[in-house]
Order: C-alpha cells, then structure tokens, then sequence
C-alpha cells in the first residue's frame, strides 16, 4: 500500500487537470495518462503476485515485486520517451539496470526503487515543465 500511495494523489489532479482543461486535451496528455495508468496497474499486479507466490516469505514476496515494477518502469519511461525526449530512453535503461541490480542485491531493491521513483519523477516533472513553458 505504502508503495502505491503517492500514485493515488497524483492521480486525483492528473484527473481534475483532464477535467478542468477539457478542451485542450492533447494526445499527448492522453499519451502520458494512458502509460502512468497502465505502469501503476502492472505494478499492483506484480506486487500482489509476486506476494501471492512468495507465500509465507514475505521479504522475498516484496523484493521481487520491487524487481518486476522496475521492469515495468523500464517499458514505461521508453514508451514515454517516444513522446516526449530521448530523456526518457536514458531513465527505461536506468531502470532495466536497477532491476538487474535489484536481482542480485534484493535486499537493497526497496532502498533502490524509491530513491530511483524520486530522481525519475523529479526529473520528468522538470522535463514536463519545460515541454509546457515552450509551447507558451
């Protein structure tokens, strides 16, 4: 839960955003909305799965779902870089690394996810920002 709390909020003015500014609604935000619902969705998926199949482990039912979002990232942020920057192809790469990485140190994986969301999220966030202010 803990994991999948931030989308929550972000997803609440992702939609009072679609709907404040329902008239200059572009692909390219509809793009962006479709991925981040899509990413979020395959995560939880792969987060109660991986809990499910880990059985009684609970550490190791959470360490490999860390590793299966950090796939699920690496697909999303280069899907998004089809849209948006090539930014984005560097950060999917950044990720299927880390979920290599989380493979061999898994008890490093939360540590390694969150500080990874944070600098990716921050950095999109800064890209975004830049995208709207030229397009102004």
């Amino acid at each position: 839960m803990a994991l999948f709390a931030p989308n929550v909020s972000l997803f609440a003015l992702l939609a009072r955003e679609r709907w404040c500014a329902r008239e200059q609604y572009t692909p390219a935000r509809f793009h962006l909305w479709s991925t981040w619902v899509g990413q979020t969705t395959a995560c939880v998926a792969v987060m109660i799965g991986s809990r499910l199949a880990a059985g009684t482990d609970l550490a190791r039912g959470i360490e490999a779902g860390y590793i299966g979002c950090a796939g699920i990232n690496a697909l999303a942020f280069v899907v998004m870089g089809s849209l948006f920057a090539g930014r984005q192809y560097l950060l999917g790469l950044t990720w299927a690394g880390a979920a290599v990485a989380m493979g061999v140190f898994p008890h490093a994986a939360p540590l390694v996810y969150a500080g990874l969301i944070a600098m990716c999220c921050l950095l999109t966030g800064f890209q975004l920002n830049a995208l709207r202010a030229n397009q102004a």
